[in-house]
């Protein structure tokens, strides 16, 4: 599987498609196949790591996943 990696906030020459392992659904949960995506100015700005605003709403909101 694909995904776009950051390895630094700058520009968006910082972002890298590489080759990362597929995630395994535990019970209760599904894996769902995209086939497009979008990128919008919360995006924008998470990669240029310019906006504070931005970047806390996306850290307030973000997916609870368990590592």
């Amino acid at each position: 599987m694909k995904g776009a990696i950051i390895h630094k906030y700058a520009d968006f020459d910082n972002v890298k498609l590489e080759d990362v392992i597929s995630p395994k659904p535990s019970d209760n949960k599904v894996l769902l196949k995209m086939a497009y995506s979008a990128v919008n100015y919360a995006n924008v700005a998470n990669v240029k790591g310019t906006s504070f605003l931005i970047l806390l709403w996306l850290e307030l909101f973000k997916s609870k996943q368990q590592h």
